[in-house]
């Protein structure tokens, strides 16, 4: 029997639905983890494509642990305090862009990895924060941590 392999189109289709290996990465477009109106159209050279990989087993647990963390009558500082811990565990999920630019200087801004895993944490802070959720979605996706209902499945 021939071994088969999945194109990157199929690959894309069934993202979140099948297992994705903690040793690849996936390139995500900024117009892949952002509502299609706010969705850029603009050349594809300049919209930025972020490389990430799943979460880890013991990334995957923090997370849990960190939503079932917050008190039933959480304040608004409880659940930012959650979301920062959860953006540092995707910064670490972060290994690479291209196309990312600083509008104000017009420069591109290179990626830059931190010694510990991941991103650069000044680099990563200069992110506006729903790159940084976006990104969380689309790593829980291809971590298999998405629900049944965010998958469209029920």
């Amino acid at each position: 029997m021939d071994k088969r392999i999945l194109d990157d189109a199929t690959k894309k289709a069934l993202r979140g639905y099948l297992p994705f290996s903690i040793n690849c990465t996936t390139d995500l477009s900024l117009n892949e983890i952002v509502p299609e109106q706010y969705r850029l159209r603009i050349s594809a050279e300049f919209i930025p494509t972020f490389t990430v990989r799943p979460f880890t087993q013991s990334e995957s647990s923090q997370i849990r642990k960190n939503a079932y963390s917050i008190p039933e009558n959480a304040t608004s500082e409880q659940y930012r305090t959650i979301a920062d811990l959860n953006l540092q565990i995707v910064r670490n999920c972060v290994t690479g862009w291209k196309n990312l630019f600083d509008v104000g200087t017009g420069e591109e801004i290179i990626y830059r990895a931190d010694p510990s895993g991941g991103c650069d944490k000044d680099i990563f802070a200069l992110l506006p924060e729903f790159i940084g959720v976006g990104l969380m979605k689309e790593i829980r996706k291809i971590s298999g941590l998405s629900t049944v209902e965010a998958l469209g499945l029920k």
